[in-house]
């Protein structure tokens, strides 16, 4: 998503970002993590609106008794290194998500299967391939992420100018 990985429109993204999540901190945090691993901010944002919906205190506990924790939803047993703490510190649960993000994409090689695998986990897509509500996952995931650049473009195309999609007819005066 061109935009989004400008760095010319860096500032304009972020702005625009802490505009829709409410939050600068988190709006920093997850444009940080997706700079840092070469990951799509908008993909990176979609899928921590999917996750916690911006929530750094979000928390869930899984049918096997492991917990998601924070806005990338880190689970527990993937991520043993971390601290509670940790998992609610926006930035470290930004960095450690989209690190992980950067693994699954390069190991499965599309964006599909990548999200199919971070909410399902590897083993599982990888062997019995992606349940139907994973799939749905991953439909939410691009349309929130779709649904971000076409606003980012409603707002600021043109450097930062609004501008409207709507195309009107124009009578030219020379042809009256």
């Amino acid at each position: 998503m061109a935009p989004f990985n400008n760095p010319s429109t860096r500032a304009s993204v972020v702005k625009f970002l802490e505009e829709r999540i409410g939050k600068t901190e988190v709006a920093e945090a997850l444009v940080e993590a997706a700079d840092r691993y070469q990951v799509d901010p908008a993909l990176v944002v979609a899928l921590s609106w999917q996750e916690s919906r911006f929530q750094a205190t979000a928390a869930g506990v899984n049918r096997n008794s492991t917990i998601d924790r924070g806005l990338m939803q880190l689970n527990s047993s993937t991520f043993t290194s971390l601290s509670e703490d940790d998992f609610y510190n926006p930035y470290l649960n930004a960095d450690h998500g989209t690190s992980y993000l950067r693994q699954i994409l390069d190991f499965s090689g599309n964006t599909v299967t990548a999200l199919a695998m971070y909410n399902a986990g590897p083993g599982r897509v990888g062997s019995l391939g992606a349940p139907s509500i994973t799939l749905e996952y991953v439909d939410r995931i691009f349309a929130y992420r779709d649904s971000l650049v076409r606003d980012f473009y409603d707002e600021y195309a043109s450097g930062g100018v609004l501008m409207s999609r709507e195309i009107q007819a124009v009578k030219n005066p020379d042809y009256l």
